[in-house]
């Protein structure tokens, strides 16, 4: 897996020799998840989306862009957690993510495809705030998530924008003998809010836009 995300790399990077504007920046936002396969509903698990990205813009409307970031996806039973809930728990998974997304541009908007790979780091669950240590024993979650995504995003300004993103697991993230959908598996199914500052862009040259 560590040599497809080099060789992911490198192709944006060559392609960005005879591309005419490189530019850099970073993101911060929040994940609103929820795992369809777990018998709970609602985007209730609130977690951190954040890290940078690159962009290569090889014309006026079309972009590609890779992105480097700390993703904490999972469910929930409630947005926020509260003793007062008898079936109170948390499910957390948290991820190293690699997005890679084709971008287009018309004026301030800019709209995106394109999928990421994630790269367990954590993975926890609780209940009335009590890690069960012994949870994910017979059904761990899986080391890699490929998840399929999109977004569209508004600049306020040259550098700062909003962004609104939807994603889904292209393969399932754990199996469980409790879940009823697609064969007894379970999917992250996630909106992320972010906002986006760029830094100064730049030509092929290292000139300053």
């Amino acid at each position: 897996m560590k040599h497809i995300f080099l060789a992911l790399i490198c192709l944006l990077c060559s392609a960005g020799l005879s591309a005419q504007i490189f530019s850099a920046g970073v993101v911060a936002g929040g994940n609103f998840s929820q795992i369809d396969g777990d018998l709970v509903a609602g985007y209730n698990k609130l977690g951190l989306n954040a890290g940078v990205f690159s962009d290569i813009k090889f014309n006026e409307k079309i972009s590609g862009q890779i992105e480097i970031l700390y993703s904490q996806k999972g469910s929930a039973s409630v947005l926020f957690n509260s003793d007062q809930y008898v079936n109170d728990f948390k499910y957390i998974v948290d991820y190293i993510e690699i997005p890679l997304t084709v971008n287009y541009h018309e004026s301030k908007w800019l709209f995106s495809a394109g999928f990421s790979i994630n790269r367990l780091i954590k993975s926890a669950y609780f209940t009335q705030g009590i890690e069960d240590i012994n949870y994910f024993t017979a059904d761990p979650p899986a080391d890699i998530d490929l998840n399929m995504m999109a977004g569209v995003t508004y600049m306020f300004s040259p550098r700062m924008g909003a962004q609104l993103r939807m994603a889904y697991s292209a393969t399932p993230i754990r199996s469980s003998v409790d879940s009823r959908y697609r064969n007894n598996n379970q999917y992250h199914n996630v909106v992320s809010l972010r906002l986006v500052y760029l830094f100064k862009a730049q030509n092929d040259l290292g000139e300053d836009l």
